[in-house]
């Protein structure tokens, strides 16, 4: 890994492309799809026995079907993800000699320089793409730092959005925020950052902010505004408080609409529909080992707490039918991925459900990338199941937010996107279906025939399609180990199967 860039590690085979949809001119603007690739570079020490320095740094890249529909849009984020890279390139070299350094006058006291990135989508539509980029990093000392950038493009044209753009009275917009700021944080001191809350420009980039379907909101890193012990801060201007001030082009958003939120930051959000700001965050219960043994939700003060054990977390904020919900998203052993639902809508955090299933992996337009899908669109999206039947494989069905906030599927079966193949060993007899399940009556698969594997229920059958089209239905007995199929065991049946474990 050292000095080289890679795609990140995909734990299970990935699932399908996301379904095409229209892009026509709605009075909702229509939701853009769009996926996040991760990127990792590391220096390691073989006598240190750890890493002088690792950077993870995110891409975030449209569709396949939605960057034919927004090119100039996939112009914008290509020249801007290059723009990073070789930015992210310049630092790593920078950090790497300082740490080499630091390394050899103390060995026993170095902590590896790290930088932490991640992209948060707040809006994915016609009207606005806006998402905010936290970081973190080390470089030696008693601490790092963290913080914000911001990232606002018009989808169709591809240019970078002006605050002006947005907002119609940018000192009317001060006013509020500098009020926001005090009613979210009372006790805080703004010595720091008085001339910049004042006089700061929002055209020439003294602040980061995004905008999303409810409002406008303001980010500040580290020391922006505040001491370092003060963390970081954040506060949203709503729309519909404040007419006249925002362009309707972007307060003319969906009343249905889901975005991201990084943990242990406090964010305010209407969720129980009263008109007041409810401060909602996320944590996690840290057990040691890398590892957290619970994840709690805190509203307005108020922390619920689930039992669980995982090794990454993140959130998602879903509005849907007038209602709040926080999705956190969680990877346990062996990248296993579980999804909690908490409905927020009544003060509290309630936790609803947890599922078996994670984020989805989309496939980019040029059909090798891999990137988690982003969730924007409550009304329907994909999610990732494991499946063991005919292999270890993801596979994805659609759904939408049901009305207990918990993932309502939509399809019928899942559908695997990677093209699996597995060879058959033996004759054995099944069902054919047509393309769209329907039962054709039984046949035989002959020896030597390719499958590849294209759906499931995944309850008790798979379909494969032959290498002459048809599609076959294969029933699997999953009592047993090895299972069973026509009688025979898969293993001695098929070959290329692939299990985890």
């Amino acid at each position: 890994m050292n000095g080289t860039w890679k795609l990140a590690f995909l734990p299970l085979l990935a699932a399908g492309v996301l379904a095409a949809g229209a892009h026509a001119a709605f009075a909702e603007p229509d939701t853009i799809t769009v996926g996040q690739k991760i990127n990792y570079r590391q220096e390691w020490d073989e006598n240190l026995g750890k890493s002088l320095c690792e950077f993870k740094y995110p891409e975030l890249l449209l569709s396949e079907e939605d960057e034919s529909w927004y090119p100039a849009l996939a112009a914008a984020l290509d020249q801007r993800n290059k723009e990073e890279v070789s930015a992210l390139d310049t630092t790593f070299n920078e950090y790497l000699n300082d740490a080499k350094e630091m390394a050899v006058e103390n060995p026993d006291y170095f902590m590896t320089f790290s930088d932490d990135r991640y992209y948060w989508v707040q809006r994915s539509d016609e009207a606005a793409l806006s998402f905010v980029e936290t970081f973190s990093a080390y470089t030696g000392g008693v601490h790092g730092w963290s913080g914000y950038k911001s990232f606002n493009y018009d989808p169709l044209s591809g240019k970078t959005l002006m605050f002006s753009d947005v907002v119609n009275d940018e000192e009317e917009f001060r006013a509020l925020m500098k009020e926001a700021l005090n009613d979210k944080y009372p006790d805080m001191d703004w010595y720091m950052g008085q001339d910049k809350l004042d006089n700061g420009s929002f055209e020439n980039g003294d602040f980061v902010w995004t905008v999303g379907n409810a409002g406008v909101t303001v980010w500040f890193s580290n020391y922006d505004i505040a001491s370092y012990a003060a963390g970081l801060q954040d506060v949203l201007i709503p729309y519909e408080e404040h007419d006249g001030l925002f362009n309707p082009k972007y307060t003319d958003a969906q009343d249905n609409y889901a975005y991201g939120y990084p943990k242990w930051v406090t964010a305010s959000i209407d969720a129980d529909g009263d008109g007041v700001m409810d401060e909602v965050s996320y944590y996690g219960e840290y057990s040691g080992e890398y590892a957290y043994s619970g994840l709690s939700v805190v509203v307005n003060g108020v922390t619920t707490t689930i039992d669980t054990w995982c090794y990454e977390f993140e959130g998602s904020f879903v509005v849907s039918d007038g209602r709040t919900y926080l999705y956190l998203w969680s990877t346990t052993d062996n990248d296993y991925a579980l999804l909690d639902v908490f409905d927020l809508s009544s003060g509290t955090a309630v936790h609803v459900s947890n599922n078996g299933c994670g984020r989805h992996f989309v496939r980019g337009a040029d059909e090798e990338t891999w990137m988690t899908y982003q969730f924007t669109d409550p009304s329907d999206f994909i999610l990732d199941v494991r499946t063991d039947m005919l292999s270890t494989i993801s596979a994805s069905r659609h759904y939408r937010t049901g009305a207990d906030g918990s993932p309502e599927p939509v399809g019928e079966f899942f559908e695997f996107g990677w093209p699996l193949t597995i060879t058959v060993k033996q004759d054995f007899e099944t069902s054919f279906v047509d393309e769209n399940g329907a039962d054709l009556g039984t046949g035989t698969v002959p020896a030597g025939t390719e499958l590849t594997l294209i759906r499931t229920d995944n309850e008790s059958w798979t379909d494969v399609r032959l290498s002459d089209g048809r599609i076959a239905r294969i029933y699997v007995i999953q009592d047993t180990w090895p299972r069973t199929v026509d009688g025979k065991a898969i293993d001695d049946l098929f070959d290329g199967l692939l299990f985890a474990g």
